[in-house]
């Protein structure tokens, strides 16, 4: 049995900001005073951090923040003339098509500190510092409560020991990161190095770390108990599970309770409002799948995602790279159902079943596909790979990056067998890769 982990000790949260090496700061305190300049050091804090943190927001360049949390940190009294102050040095811009209550506003740094080394300084402000420490304890605080309640779509004994595993990773004390500096890569190599750690568990049953949206050219660096890391990778997964979801319903002819939002409702052929809870009653995973029942269409369509040949064979239909036809799939998948495009036709023109379908599930909310392949994967992993790994080797290192997991070199043919038979046993038989991190 394993024991229970307490959440991490709060006397380990700081007050201090990451910065532009070759920002002016002298000049910044001369002209706006110490709350207001610490005030633009902790704004472009949050943006470099916002980075590192998610994938997307480094690929757009811009970070989302909420007013309501900036005030809270900042001051209400404060946050105005931080955000001029910013503008004004040449730090920190803001999206001027914000409109309010439809998203968060996006910010960016501006160069050349969006491309050059950082430093870490000391909050000085008392309430500034205050307020930056109350926040990260009661955001951390929150969420392990929420996990030891088990409140998560993730059980509370998964969590844990995927925190404990955690706590085992180490980073090369020296990364050369080039004459080009991404400073995101710096924070996070930095906050693996100092065991600034960080754990969290999202509505649709992903959980987050630092490994999990960490670049590939910082997995290699990564070591385990003295162990470099190797990666096991499941093949297209969530047009994987998308299919399988859809091909149960079709060849059973019967509701099958899936896992999305709102309460807890089935899904069908004919039905496709989806449910939020019950993960552990999912009848998605009961049983193997009924090849014979299925439309020709949607058996090639689960046919090609478990060869891993789904984006290839787009690619080759349009002339593109795969990777290039990887992205504009998932786009398709996972947009706006009346988006149509030289993607969405090649899809239409093999798959009409399955498109179908997918526009039905998303003709109320679009995002309900996404989350709905989100939480089949989550359930997959985080109900039957993980818990049956922790069963049979407890000590092994593992920590996940959604659909895969990473482990120490030497112990990557055991994962991968064990999904591959948590996949037999759904009558599935998926690539499931190795890789070199």
């Amino acid at each position: 049995m394993m024991h229970r982990t307490r959440q991490p000790p709060h006397g380990q949260v700081g007050a201090s900001v990451w910065h532009a090496e070759d920002l002016d700061v002298d000049a910044l305190f001369a002209s706006h005073g110490r709350r207001v300049a610490e005030g633009v050091l902790w704004f472009g804090h949050c943006v470099y951090t916002g980075l590192t943190d998610d994938a997307r927001c480094r690929e757009a360049g811009r970070v989302p923040l909420k007013t309501e949390y900036l005030r809270n940190v900042i001051g209400r009294h404060h946050v105005d003339d931080v955000r001029q102050a910013a503008v004004e040095v040449g730090y920190v811009q803001r999206d001027s098509s914000y409109r309010a209550g439809r998203y968060s506003q996006a910010y960016w740094i501006l160069p050349p500190y969006d491309s050059v080394r950082l430093v870490q300084r000391d909050i000085a402000d008392p309430g500034l510092r205050h307020n930056v420490r109350k926040w990260h304890q009661e955001r951390r605080r929150a969420m392990w409560q929420r996990i030891q309640r088990n409140e998560t779509l993730v059980d509370s004994a998964v969590c844990q020991h995927l925190w404990r595993n955690l706590q085992r990773l180490r980073i090369d004390a020296q990364i050369d990161f080039g004459e080009v500096v991404c400073p995101a890569y710096q924070i996070a190599a930095e906050r693996i190095r100092h065991r600034e750690l960080w754990f969290t568990v999202d509505d649709y049953g992903r959980i987050h770390t630092n490994v999990t949206n960490l670049p590939r050219q910082l997995r290699r660096r990564l070591s385990a108990d003295g162990v470099r890391l190797a990666n096991v990778d499941i093949g297209e997964s969530q047009p994987l599970f998308i299919g399988m979801a859809i091909a149960k319903a079709t060849a059973g002819r019967q509701p099958v309770t899936l896992i999305t939002d709102d309460s807890q409702t089935r899904f069908s052929p004919r039905h496709h409002m989806m449910d939020n809870t019950m993960m552990d009653k999912n009848t998605l995973f009961e049983g193997e799948l009924d090849r014979e029942q299925l439309p020709d269409a949607l058996r090639r369509y689960v046919e090609l995602c478990e060869a891993r040949g789904l984006y290839q064979t787009v690619a080759d239909r349009l002339g593109q790279t795969r990777d290039e036809a990887k992205r504009r799939v998932m786009v398709v998948f996972f947009d706006k159902p009346w988006h149509s495009n030289a993607v969405s036709d090649v899809l239409e023109a093999l798959f009409p079943t399955v498109m179908e379908t997918m526009r039905r599930i998303k003709r109320t909310d679009y995002r309900r596909l996404a989350h709905l392949a989100q939480r089949i994967e989550n359930a997959f992993m985080f109900r039957r790979i993980v818990p049956r790994i922790i069963q049979e080797r407890p000590d092994l290192f593992i920590t996940t990056i959604h659909d895969s997991i990473l482990t120490t070199v030497g112990t990557e043919d055991y994962i991968r067998e064990t999904m591959r038979d948590e996949f037999a046993r759904l009558g599935l038989s998926p690539q499931v890769k190795v890789e070199p991190c």
